[in-house]
């Protein structure tokens, strides 16, 4: 039988050696990377930016880099699986850094996976 996957693409935000993580809205203790997953027929690239556009209004000068990793979240969904991608990326902030209604928090952590 195949398993259904979707993939997600997400950035890993460095600032002074650390990862920008977003805490979602709805008790705040979820943290997740900025990015959302790919729709059909969009560049993993396109996704990045347009996900960074509505989580981090303001977030300007995005240039996505290399692969860092990509894993099975484990996480198991209605309709099939997630995968993530998690790409470097250099992007410049708006200070203070101005969040989406979808997320409550942010945290800036050493690494890009918990």
């Amino acid at each position: 039988m195949n398993k259904l996957f979707y993939v997600g693409a997400k950035a890993a935000i460095e600032k002074n050696g650390k990862i920008l993580w977003l805490n979602k809205a709805g008790g705040c203790s979820f943290l997740d990377l900025p990015g959302g997953r790919i729709q059909d027929q969009e560049h993993y690239i396109d996704t990045i930016a347009r996900e960074l556009s509505e989580e981090l209004p303001g977030i300007s000068n995005i240039q996505v880099g290399e692969l860092l990793t990509a894993f099975d979240t484990g996480w198991a969904l209605s309709d099939g699986g997630l995968i993530w991608m998690v790409y470097s990326v250099k992007a410049d902030l708006p200070e203070p850094i101005v969040l989406s209604p979808e997320h409550c928090g942010f945290e800036w952590r050493n690494e890009y996976t918990l």
